[in-house]
């Protein structure tokens, strides 16, 4: 379940856009062990929008850099706002 959010058509261009996330997040962003953390903890769209533009290493791995052109920027805004939306 997704919590109430300002900007539902941009959770769902996120959502639309989560399959190559969802690959290491898993499905509902809780991540898997020891591999990729839960993205559900992440407060902020802006985090996910930083972390997609410069990647994140970190204990459990690194994450590549999406700033390729493979999304724009208001896809990975979207992306981290449908990140945001799965905070509880």
């Amino acid at each position: 379940m997704l919590k109430k959010t300002k900007n539902p058509a941009l959770v769902e261009e996120g959502r639309a856009l989560w399959a190559t996330c969802s690959a290491c997040h898993g499905e509902d962003g809780k991540g898997m062990e020891g591999s990729s953390p839960n993205l559900s903890h992440y407060g902020t769209p802006q985090f996910v929008v930083n972390v997609l533009g410069t990647g994140k290493k970190g204990a459990i791995g690194n994450m590549p850099k999406f700033n390729d052109g493979r999304l724009t920027n208001v896809q990975k805004t979207a992306v981290g706002t449908y990140v945001s939306s799965l905070a509880k």
